[in-house]
């Protein structure tokens, strides 16, 4: 009896991971509709370039993690093994077509290392144009899905990835009718991106919300990179609500502490 239970519970624990194999090596694929955002990097005069989706950021104003997998190992044979401290090594993240959302927004990212302010927002006709081109950036990292071997990243050829992730950066061939200069996506000079020569801790990225328009864009949070690359973090930014509450509480401490100290006895 015993015997037969034993091979039973066999049965079904093999069953199970047998279910759950498959669900382990489920290929990421970037969907147009769900609002994904890819972060890419490349390195100036390197035809190869990597790109990974994260997934979409369903709560701006909340912070979030997301597991990388095997970036790293990806990103040492491409660049280098000393890619988290090379000055010719960027990267940087972009969305759109998020559900929910006004139509053409977009989100791209820009560095402390370059600018100090969020982008301008874009003209409908542009955003549209930028819109469009995020999305082939999706689709053709969907053509390389089966390098996912241990996590969402790929490795893009620039033979075989027209639309590519290098492309549509500084020294491409689709950044706006191969735009020269800082440009990526043909509208944001200088880049988008942030570079390593300062080590992953100095490469964070501002997240902006571009709603068609004028004026600046909405900055949101900012994203930063694990150390071995294993994960991404997206911190939000404090809602000006948020800003006012800490300032009434600091406040109420400094009010509080006048009026401990006035009612305290004077010492003979």
């Amino acid at each position: 009896m015993r015997v037969n239970k034993l091979a039973a519970i066999t049965t079904i624990a093999l069953a199970a991971t047998a279910m759950i194999a498959p669900l382990a090596k489920a290929q990421v694929i970037y969907n147009s509709a769900n609002g994904d955002f890819l972060i890419g990097f490349r390195q100036e005069g390197n035809t190869n370039s990597v790109l990974a989706d994260i997934g979409p950021i369903a709560d701006f104003t909340q912070s979030h993690t997301f597991p990388l997998g095997d970036l790293a190992t990806k990103l040492s044979t491409t660049f280098g093994a000393n890619w988290a401290t090379n000055v010719t090594v960027w990267f940087s993240l972009a969305a759109t077509n998020r559900p929910g959302d006004v139509a053409r927004t977009n989100y791209v990212t820009y560095s402390d290392q370059i600018r100090q302010t969020p982008w301008n927002r874009l003209t409908s006709t542009n955003s549209l144009n930028l819109q469009n081109k995020v999305i082939a950036m999706g689709n053709q990292y969907n053509a390389f899905s089966s390098q996912q071997t241990g996590g969402p990243a790929v490795v893009e050829p620039q033979s075989q990835a027209p639309d590519g992730y290098r492309e549509y950066m500084p020294g491409g061939t689709n950044d706006a009718g191969h735009a020269s200069g800082n440009i990526s996506y043909g509208f944001f000079n200088p880049t988008t991106e942030a570079n390593f020569g300062g080590g992953v801790f100095n490469a964070s990225l501002r997240l902006v919300q571009l709603v068609p328009g004028s004026g600046p864009g909405t900055l949101l949070g900012t994203f930063s990179l694990s150390p071995d690359a294993s994960t991404l973090t997206y911190t939000a930014v404090p809602e000006p609500s948020t800003y006012a509450l800490v300032a009434l509480g600091l406040v109420n401490v400094v009010v509080f502490r006048r009026w401990l100290f006035r009612s305290r006895p004077l010492q003979s």
